[in-house]
């Protein structure tokens, strides 16, 4: 063996794993003061329920990261619309 192979590196915070710590903060930010919380709660539901599941069965149905990163968009597009409504998301911020 060459000393090339014998060299590992520490523990690399893996993409799904980053993504789902910023998932969660997200959701946190969506939380704090929504415009209406049952509208917050309908439309992070699916983020509520989604994320467990990914996590619970990423070994088993193991996603891409191109899949991970888009499903967080989705996930953050869903926050952003429960924290303030859809129709009351302003524009450009």
């Amino acid at each position: 063996m060459s000393a090339v192979s014998d060299v590992r590196p520490g523990p690399r915070p893996s993409l799904p794993a980053a993504l789902a710590w910023g998932v969660l903060a997200v959701l946190a930010l969506s939380a704090w003061n929504p415009h209406d919380r049952m509208t917050w709660f309908l439309e992070v539901v699916w983020v509520l329920v989604g994320l467990p599941l990914l996590v619970l069965t990423r070994r088993r149905f193991p996603l891409s990261g191109l899949l991970c990163c888009l499903l967080a968009a989705h996930a953050v597009v869903l926050m952003v619309g429960g924290h303030y409504t859809y129709a009351e998301v302003p524009v450009g911020e």
